[in-house]
């Protein structure tokens, strides 16, 4: 079912190119958090834990709890504002600060500000969400904030995803340099 509103997501951004359409900021967050794939990818880290991933983690999941959705938030958003300059070097659909620029006539400036405010909110409810008392267990609530850890090495100074070479220090640090005493 997930995989269907992802390719969903796909074909809605098809439309609009081809149509040359830029969608209201609401319209473009709803779809693009679709589009993103980080639904699947978080699944996809439940399915990785073997037996302790139940269908009750999957359905959990699907349900869409505010953990998961600040997590879509952060990671569809920081993509956008760090790969903002390359997607306009190619034909591509608008991005989230395209679509908030011209719904709300602001520059390029403003709109990046503010969807960095977004995305500093959700930072603060996928935080939030990890120091409450939870209906869900904790191993899979780490699997969330490690997805959205991730994209923000990623993403944070340059897109990482598009060009992997910048990831090459990260790497070397993780796998080969020894961890202080």
């Amino acid at each position: 079912m997930q995989l269907k509103s992802t390719a969903n997501g796909y074909m809605q951004e098809a439309k609009w190119l081809r149509k040359d359409y830029t969608a209201k900021f609401d319209e473009y967050k709803e779809n693009a958090i679709l589009s993103s794939a980080y639904y699947t990818m978080m699944a996809m880290t439940f399915a990785g834990m073997g037996d302790f991933a139940k269908i009750d983690a999957f359905e959990w999941l699907s349900s869409h709890p505010k953990i998961r959705v600040a997590s879509e938030i952060i990671c569809r958003f920081t993509n956008d504002i760090t790969s903002y300059e390359f997607e306009h070097e190619r034909e591509h659909v608008a991005t989230g600060i395209d679509c908030y620029m011209k719904q709300f006539c602001v520059s390029k400036e403003r709109a990046v500000q503010v969807i960095v405010n977004i995305v500093s909110n959700a930072w603060k409810e996928l935080n939030q969400e990890l120091m409450r008392p939870h209906s869900f267990r904790f191993p899979f609530l780490i699997r969330i904030l490690n997805l959205s850890r991730v994209i923000d090495v990623f993403y944070r100074y340059a897109d990482a995803y598009t060009n992997p070479e910048f990831l090459k220090d990260h790497i070397v640090s993780l796998l080969l340099e020894n961890i202080p005493n």
